[in-house]
């Protein structure tokens, strides 16, 4: 009929005479095979009538499905097909919308929450695959229960309460226990919010196990516990100076209190840094990683305290910043004052010492030789008459050596 050429986007004069071939000319290749192997079933007499999907040529060029069915209404004394009649019926939108859901329903199953909607009993009218398998249950078995299945006594005096909450004011968000087939327990994160279901008013429930995430907050009280006993300040800040976290040491070393110090800026706790001097080194964490220096810090009371200052480049809060850990050098820099006068004492000493050596050594060498001078003057003096010019030459020889023998007696 004129239906049937207006599906494909044309008018029965255009595409006349219509036979079987003008079926096959529009018809996707790939739902042609499947369409003549569900016929020839027919045919042979396996299936009363025939249903199938297929793709047909536009005329604007795009496909569009349609439901194809029939069946033979005439056969021949010897079992042969004589006619045939069948229905075409467009159903594109009706294709994409079960591609969306079932696009939907893959997703549904993918994602890593569990997804429900109970009626307002409790009982489970529709549930994703992770449902089933965070409770430990397969999907049929899950399908079997309902909300108290799922849940301790004392879960379930809360959900009870909570699913009438989302029947009166529209949605409603809650932790609770719930129950795995094995018996075991797990914390979920509940949103619940008021649908409509197959035409009725229903629950849809999105929650998480949020067993790691409990885990995860334990540990992270137990850290900043550990924290706030550590010895020296640990200070969180962002790469433009704001700080983000601060341990008790922290606040003891810079006597303020957690809310005060969490609203200033790095260039209020190192005024005697330029501007430039503290981007620099920000810049030095953020580019090398990490960095150690020296500091002079400022308290809220206007006094000042050395600080050696260990920072690294870390991730808070998933943005990148930098966590200093310093210490009060005060006590170091006394010690080392006082160390710095005793190495000097002890040095001098040790000098004075060394020149007494010294001093010491030189002179009985000195006064080896001058033995020498004296032994070997008087032996040639010996030799030689004293109207000799050279007898006294030799005596002045001697009378300097004497004189300089004295002088290292002193």
């Amino acid at each position: 009929n004129e239906r049937w050429a207006e599906i494909i986007g044309y008018t029965l004069e255009e595409i006349s005479p219509v036979s079987i071939k003008t079926w096959e000319k529009f018809c996707h290749p790939d739902d042609l095979k499947a369409s003549n192997a569900i016929i020839e079933r027919h045919f042979r007499g396996e299936l009363d009538s025939y249903e199938i999907k297929i793709r047909m040529r536009h005329k604007s060029g795009e496909w569009v499905w349609i439901m194809a069915r029939g069946r033979v209404v005439k056969w021949s004394d010897d079992g042969r097909p004589l006619i045939m009649m069948g229905t075409h019926q467009e159903i594109t939108e009706l294709k994409k919308a079960e591609e969306r859901i079932a696009l939907l329903a893959q997703m549904a199953d993918m994602t890593p929450g569990s997804i429900v909607v109970t009626d307002y009993e409790g009982r489970l009218i529709y549930s994703n695959q992770t449902a089933a398998e965070m409770h430990g249950y397969s999907p049929e078995e899950f399908m079997s229960l309902s909300v108290k299945d799922l849940n301790l006594p004392e879960g379930i005096e809360l959900i009870l309460p909570r699913i009438r909450e989302v029947e009166e004011k529209g949605e409603s968000s809650f932790e609770v226990m719930h129950k795995r087939k094995d018996g075991t327990v797990f914390p979920g994160y509940f949103h619940a919010k008021k649908i409509e279901w197959k035409g009725k008013q229903a629950v849809l429930s999105l929650s998480m196990d949020i067993t790691e995430s409990k885990k995860a907050e334990e540990r992270k009280a137990l850290l900043a516990q550990m924290a706030d006993i550590a010895p020296g300040s640990i200070i969180v800040h962002d790469f433009e100076g704001k700080i983000l976290y601060v341990n008790q040491r922290a606040l003891e070393m810079n006597r303020c209190s957690r809310e005060k110090l969490l609203s200033l800026n790095l260039k209020d706790l190192e005024p005697l840094e330029s501007s430039k001097a503290i981007q620099n080194r920000i810049r030095d964490i953020e580019e090398k990683g990490e960095t150690v220096f020296e500091i002079e810090h400022k308290r809220i009371d206007g006094t000042t305290y050395p600080g050696q200052v260990y920072a690294k480049k870390i991730e808070w809060e998933e943005k990148p910043a930098a966590l200093c850990i310093s210490i009060d050098l005060t006590d170091k820099k006394k010690a080392e004052e006082e160390q710095k006068k005793l190495q000097a004492q002890l040095t001098q000493a040790q000098k004075m010492e060394s020149i007494g050596r010294l001093a010491g050594g030189v002179a009985h060498d000195f006064n080896n030789m001058l033995g020498v001078i004296l032994g070997h003057s008087e032996l040639a003096m010996d030799f030689l008459s004293k109207e000799d010019p050279l007898y006294g030459d030799l005596k002045e020889i001697m009378k300097a050596a004497r004189r300089s023998a004295d002088l290292t007696q002193h």
